[in-house]
């Protein structure tokens, strides 16, 4: 997971100035979170989740 982390820092490097601006998180920031599974990390293993449907 640290690796995961580690590898999106470009990407919210390159997105930052647009979300301050927007005050949203980009797409790309949001694609970012989910290519590394951020979003399954407060799921429990034993819950399905369509993660098409968060972006």
């Amino acid at each position: 997971m640290l690796r995961h982390a580690e590898g999106i820092i470009p990407v919210l490097r390159e997105c930052a100035a647009a979300t301050e601006t927007s005050r949203a998180l980009p797409d790309q920031t949001a694609r970012g979170f989910l290519d590394a599974g951020f979003y399954r990390i407060p799921r429990p293993r034993h819950y399905p989740m369509d993660t098409d449907r968060l972006v």
